[in-house]
């Protein structure tokens, strides 16, 4: 490797300018960029000076056959670095601004006045996300645990989106003005300079120019502009990797199903489609934060084949789903119990109106009254109290005992192509047998329940309204009280400015009659 080619690769990882160079050797720019394009050789006293910047030695400076140059090595992104980044750029745009003109400066500061406002666009998708999360954790509470953790979730997301703002609008004013206002202050440097530089070097200068801008503190804030952005990545990736537990858990029972003769394959393959789609999504999420590339033919043939096999299986579904008929009526195969009871009429006698009862008139059973109960014994236990009431007890069976009867029976009927309503099997058929005016009396008797009934949740009502209203007149008693008194502070307020005015007029006049004097 030659010297000049080493030196341009030592230039440039210290990341130092060829001004900074010359600067530190004592020569002009001009000089520096010959060395690097190999038209002149620095003096012995220079290459020195340039083993002491670089921290290399001689040999590995000026030995061809050496290739690789081995460097010190430097600690980057420290306190002390980062510092000196920032002071660097203030001071470039310090010197940028000294060097344009007013209407330059009004122009500048309107474009980035323009961004500064585009920019505030991000904080909506922050604020959506932040009412999402907070809804999210009212559902677990709302304790002082809750709120906190709330408060702290937001103060995160706008310190990260100020971080993020500020370091766009800087890299941007960086891109737009700052680099190419010292591009053109190094072409209007190189074209003062006396010589006979050729052109290709001009713009070679520039475009080195524009490489070795770095500034320690943005690499430092776009770590953590990164670091934010694969935060947020991981929170939207969350449902997806629910999402994929549950359509594992319903590819898991349609595979069960199959071996209970349920053969569905519309829903099968929607969740063999649907779980290929969802682990092409996680795996995209993945390789974006471990930084690893991927084939992105792969990526779109694996992404067409799950639309196109959610299309196909949801196809086959609406046939399947077709040929299955529904009958809104309980399973024909279950079969109902009955209990009956024989109870006397009395003049209070009635069937709570809560229930759906179907009267029979039977006018040989004159003061007899038969309560005939319908149901399905499988799901429902129904007891009748030993008093001589129109009364009977109804409970289902254990909650687990139910949902595998139901689940048992569900599973049959699908492997028929058949569903019912099964809402049903939990509904109870009462039937009362007596003569025509024992049930007229019955249901005179619900019809003054009934109306007892409304007419006390109407009392309750008036009760509160009479509360609410007394409240409101004790709150505007209370209201005319302090009314009053604020009335009577006004009038002594208003007493002692007349006292003043009188006492202002005693000192004009006394100050009169001593000029005078």
């Amino acid at each position: 490797m030659s010297f000049s080619e080493k030196l341009v690769q030592l230039r440039k990882s210290n990341k130092m300018s060829q001004e900074a160079l010359a600067e530190l050797l004592d020569v002009t720019r001009q000089s520096v960029s010959k060395w690097e394009s190999g038209q002149t050789y620095p003096e012995m006293d220079k290459l020195l000076a340039m083993c002491k910047i670089f921290k290399c030695s001689l040999d590995d400076l000026t030995n061809d056959e050496v290739t690789t140059v081995k460097i010190a090595d430097k600690k980057k992104g420290n306190l002390n670095n980062f510092i000196d980044s920032i002071l660097e750029f203030i001071e470039k745009v310090y010197h940028m601004f000294r060097g344009m003109r007013a209407g330059e400066i009004i122009k500048c500061f309107f474009v980035m006045g323009c961004i500064a406002l585009g920019l505030l666009l991000f904080q909506i998708p922050c604020n959506f996300l932040e009412v999402s999360v907070s809804r999210l954790f009212h559902n677990f509470g709302s304790g002082a645990l809750v709120s906190t953790c709330i408060g702290l979730f937001n103060l995160m997301i706008d310190i990260c989106f100020f971080i993020l703002y500020v370091l766009i609008f800087v890299y941007l004013f960086k891109l737009i003005y700052l680099d190419s206002y010292e591009d053109v202050k190094i072409i209007k440097e190189s074209s003062n300079e006396k010589g006979t530089e050729p052109k290709e070097l001009k713009e070679t200068i520039v475009v080195e120019r524009r490489k070795d801008k770095s500034y320690v503190f943005f690499d430092i804030l776009g770590k953590g502009a990164i670091l934010f952005i694969k935060g947020m990545v991981c929170c939207f990736s969350f449902p997806f990797v629910i999402s994929l537990f549950l359509i594992s858990a319903g590819l898991l029972v349609t595979l069960v199903l199959l071996f209970h003769k349920v053969f569905y394959f519309g829903i099968l393959l929607g969740f063999l489609f649907a779980l290929i789609l969802n682990i092409l999504i996680l795996e995209i999420v993945l390789n974006f934060l471990i930084n690893r590339k991927v084939s992105g033919r792969r990526l779109l043939l694996t992404f067409f084949t799950g639309i196109i096999g959610l299309g196909l299986s949801f196809g086959i579904f609406v046939i399947e789903g077709a040929n299955t008929k529904f009958m809104n009526e309980a399973p024909t195969k279950e079969k109902t119990s009955t209990v009956q009871k024989n109870l006397t009429m009395t003049e209070d006698f009635m069937i709570p109106h809560h229930i759906d009862v179907t009267y029979k008139v039977d006018e040989s059973l004159n003061d007899r009254v038969i309560l005939q109960v319908e149901y399905y014994d499988e799901f429902l236990d129904i007891t009748f109290p030993e008093e001589d009431v129109a009364y009977f007890f109804q409970k289902g069976s254990s909650d687990s005992e139910v949902f595998m009867k139901l689940m048992n029976r569900f599973i049959t009927d699908l492997s028929h192509k058949q569903l019912y309503n099964y809402h049903k099997l939990f509904e109870v058929k009462t039937t009362v047998t007596s003569s025509s005016a024992n049930i007229k009396k019955m249901k005179e008797n619900v019809q003054k329940e009934f109306e007892k009934q409304e007419q006390l949740r109407e009392e309750d009502s008036m009760r509160m309204y009479e509360n609410e209203i007394e409240g409101l007149q004790n709150e505007l008693v209370e209201l005319e009280e302090e009314k009053q008194l604020l009335q009577e502070k006004i009038d002594n307020q208003q007493v002692e400015i007349e006292d003043y005015k009188i006492k202002i007029q005693e000192y004009k006049e006394n100050l009169k009659s001593l000029l005078t004097e």
